[in-house]
């Protein structure tokens, strides 16, 4: 049931965030993109990506706070808060969406740029570390003709900690993310190889270790 099924070919129900569109690919949200709600997607995120309950409402919680709606149903009326992965898209200063992406081009998207991608894996075909997630941060905004705000820094310094927590070969502080990994997640936007067996982190990632790594980042 959990088999992974691409996106449409226009991917207009797909949010610029490989992980959420991971989760719907492999069926652990619904595959339309389509009115999510919001505990089932903090179950799949739990689940799926090993991380704590504190930080999957952390990461969660915005997007249903900007984008969420309420659906009532039955008598007496129950109702659940759900949300659309293609509402995630929206740009603006206080939006989710944002410019500087690892692979989303700097307007509202659905998919990978497929040049963004290419460049990310060529910054270092062995494997990216911290520091190199940090470089490909820097370059990325250095092309902006104007700074990303304070908000949306947070957002691409948690997309960059998140990727090296994930992904990283190796539990230590100078692991790093074999590239195809990186082509798989972000380009076909599914689970990599192996993932369940030996990818998928063995410990949960709390919320204070995401921040701590997104500082690593920052600096």
């Amino acid at each position: 049931s959990h088999a992974f099924i691409s996106a449409p070919s226009s991917r207009r129900c797909r949010a610029p965030c490989p992980g959420l569109n991971t989760l719907a690919n492999h069926g652990y949200v619904s595959r339309d993109g389509q009115d999510i709600a919001f505990f089932d997607l903090i179950r799949a995120i739990v689940h799926v990506y090993n991380v704590s309950i504190p930080l999957a409402l952390f990461l969660a919680l915005p997007g249903y706070l900007l984008y969420g709606t309420f659906h009532f149903t039955g008598w007496p009326w129950r109702w659940t808060w759900v949300l659309s992965l293609a509402a995630l898209s929206d740009f603006g200063a206080s939006r989710l969406a944002h410019r500087a992406s690892l692979v989303h081009v700097n307007h509202p998207s659905h998919c990978p740029d497929p040049e963004l991608l290419e460049s990310l894996i060529s910054a270092c075909p062995s494997g990216l570390s911290i520091r190199d997630f940090a470089e490909v941060r820097v370059k990325r905004e250095a092309a902006l003709e104007k700074p990303i705000n304070w908000w949306h820094e947070q957002v691409a310094l948690g997309e960059s900690a998140l990727s090296w927590l994930l992904f990283r070969d190796g539990s230590d502080s100078t692991a790093t993310v074999p590239v195809e990994r990186m082509r798989v997640f972000f380009g076909q936007e599914r689970l990599p190889e192996g993932w369940w067996e030996r990818v998928r982190p063995q410990q949960a990632i709390g919320l204070f270790t995401a921040r701590r790594i997104a500082n690593e980042v920052q600096k």
